[in-house]
């Protein structure tokens, strides 16, 4: 099994990062955008993996939530039966199946949402009065610049040999983006540009190797690209990413997952007027490096001040199939699913009339075991990862 020995770390740690940073893209396929680190002490708390059924996850200021790449969003009152043959309400409103170790069985996640179907928004209480309608009013022109930091922790078990919690070192983007179309929907076209990508030296030896690997491996991700249309409600669709030829491979498929945390930036939005104390939930399908996802995002809306919002978010998510086809291995490697927990909290700060969140910060703690099967050989794999991400603005 040697012979693929770094590309199975690779995606071990690229599914790790694609399922911790909360975060979508659609079911046809183009990654999206970047998580951030939150503080070292965000990374601690991380740190202890949490069942998606938990509610003692990991204490952590949130990220945005959580989008597919999908259309317009379908919504349900909680308030309102749900019709006969309704599968967004089999599991209850806000909630998601649990199927067995965390994997549902097959078919089960079309039932509640199909690939690319639309993202099922349920508003759970309306909050107090008064209510109104929430919708992002962005403009044609506007260009904003913000970054982005991820801190991790993770151990890993491969065949028996377990290793050490690493903790990795703090890795920081730059990004840039631009409002550059509206359509009469009042949808507008995002183009967004990695303008650099820096990484702590770290504080102990371990930390400075690290840090002088991922270097290496980050360095060729500057000028990478990404464009998408996102609605008035939130809604984000038509992502596309484009990596430089010159980044390494493994880089790539760590930024596949990584770049999932881009659609965390929008908030998808109840069509119902509401108020502070609103509560609502967020069903999308997030697909990455060959790995199937149901995400659940809860919002509750804490603060209204104008149009800058104030969220908590809880995050969940459950396997939509036990098969991984990552993209990457050797012809002939069978990788699955065994068990996956997955969960989160956070907060977020948002203007409706900005591009990326005034703040966000989130705690994602994971934990799963797969099992490879190559050159007839198997082997089984586990691993458990805390990731606080952070998203901040340049000061001015």
């Amino acid at each position: 099994m040697k012979s693929f020995g770094r590309g199975r770390l690779a995606l071990v740690f690229g599914l790790g990062v694609m399922v911790a940073s909360g975060c979508g893209e659609d079911a046809g396929g183009a990654a999206k955008a970047e998580p951030k680190a939150s503080a070292q002490s965000t990374a601690d708390k991380a740190s202890t993996p949490a069942s998606a059924s938990d509610k003692k996850v990991a204490n952590a200021p949130a990220t945005g939530a959580p989008t597919s790449t999908a259309t317009t969003s379908a919504e349900a009152p909680a308030s309102s039966a749900a019709p006969a043959g309704n599968p967004a309400a089999a599991a209850g409103p806000g909630q998601l199946p649990k199927g067995t170790n965390g994997i549902l069985p097959p078919g089960e996640a079309d039932k509640l949402l199909p690939v690319g179907g639309k993202p099922v928004v349920t508003v759970l209480d309306k909050g107090a009065e008064p209510r109104e309608s929430l919708a992002y009013d962005l403009s044609k022109g506007q260009k904003e610049s913000f970054g982005i930091g991820m801190d991790m922790t993770m151990k890993m078990d491969m065949g028996g040999r377990a290793t050490p919690p690493i903790k990795m070192p703090r890795m920081n983007m730059l990004m840039e983006l631009v409002a550059n179309d509206k359509n009469p929907e009042k949808d507008v076209f995002i183009e967004g540009l990695m303008k650099g990508v820096t990484v702590d030296a770290g504080a102990d030896a371990m930390q400075k190797q690290l840090s002088e690997t991922l270097k290496k491996e980050l360095d060729g991700l500057k000028g990478l690209k990404m464009t998408y249309w996102v609605s008035p409600k939130g809604e984000v669709r038509d992502s596309k990413l484009v990596i430089p030829p010159s980044a390494p491979a493994s880089a790539q498929q760590m930024m596949q997952g990584m770049l999932q945390s881009m659609d965390s930036m929008v908030a998808p939005l109840p069509k119902e007027d509401v108020g502070v104390g609103a509560k609502w939930s967020a069903i999308t399908r997030v697909m990455s490096n060959g790995a199937d996802f149901l995400q659940l995002a809860r919002y509750t809306l804490k603060q209204k001040d104008g149009t800058k919002l104030t969220f908590d978010v809880e995050i969940e998510q459950v396997a939509a199939k036990g098969t991984i086809d990552a993209p990457g291995l050797p012809p002939g490697v069978k990788t699955s699913l065994k068990s996956i927990e997955s969960a989160g909290k956070g907060t977020m700060v948002l203007d409706l009339k900005q591009l990326s969140p005034v703040s966000s910060q989130t705690n994602m703690a994971l934990k799963m075991s797969l099992h490879v099967e190559a050159q007839g050989k198997q082997e089984d794999m586990s691993m458990e990862m805390g990731m606080g991400v952070e998203f901040t603005h340049p000061k001015k």
